[in-house]
């Protein structure tokens, strides 16, 4: 997905995405997961600057782990009776004043013939390099809170307007490098707009950095994240 935006820039732009004010957009975009699962060892401290209390934020701001317990008790049920076709949908909350309320709804489904559930995600919005992975490790793990930790799922997503920055997307380049995707002399704007902020990102002294998430993309590209590791296979949906 993150490279899918660094590098098909034009058919992103050509499908009635947008480039505005050095984003780039796509609309209307569904990825299809055959088997959700995460990186145990991914850290998301090392690629995003993340700490725990973002996590915490997350689950405390979208999951009402009461109304879980309701849909999971009714997916137990369906899975009993060795239903084939259901739809259980758990609506997500937005319960902090500074929530911005991305994650709408988790719909879980069994369809015939399809040997796993499906994890069924709306969205209303999502930033694609960071926010996104760790809403990944988040429906996994309400997935394994209603159908147990080893069970096997896939998953659907629906990104009415998926995005990036170009000073997020260079902090792609500490898990792949920037330049062995696209040319230094490319000429599209948001190619460009990405290599630009790779090289002020990696140049730059942090106290000379103005904005929150420029400086989290500096402190990413130069090594200079600080606190433990944030391995997903240490992040529980309960505390």
């Amino acid at each position: 997905m993150n490279e899918y935006f660094i590098t098909e820039e034009e058919e992103i732009v050509a499908r009635q995405g947008i480039r505005t004010g050095g984003q780039l957009v796509a609309f209307d975009t569904v990825l299809r997961i055959s088997l959700l699962q995460v990186d145990p060892e991914f850290d998301y401290n090392a690629h995003f600057n993340y700490k725990t209390q973002k996590w915490t934020s997350l689950v405390n701001n979208y999951v009402n782990l009461n109304y879980l317990d309701i849909v999971k008790m009714e997916v137990k049920r369906r899975e009993a009776a060795r239903d084939n076709s259901y739809n259980i949908s758990f609506i997500f909350d937005n319960s902090h004043a500074h929530g911005k309320g991305c994650l709408l709804s988790l719909t879980f489904t069994r369809r015939p013939y399809f040997p796993d559930p499906i994890l069924i995600v709306q969205l209303r919005s999502s930033e694609v390099v960071k926010r996104l992975i760790f809403d990944f490790g988040l429906i996994q793990r309400m997935g394994e809170y209603v159908y147990g930790e080893n069970a096997r799922m896939g998953s659907v997503w629906y990104l009415p307007n998926a995005y990036t920055m170009g000073e997020v997307s260079a902090m792609y380049d500490v898990h792949k490098p920037i330049l062995s995707l696209i040319s230094p002399d490319t000429t599209l704007p948001f190619q460009k707009k990405v290599i630009e902020a790779l090289v002020k990102m990696k140049g730059t002294n942090f106290t000379d950095i103005k904005y929150k998430i420029h400086l989290r993309a500096a402190k990413v590209l130069q090594g200079g994240t600080t606190g433990a590791p944030l391995l997903f296979k240490n992040l529980s949906l309960i505390p």
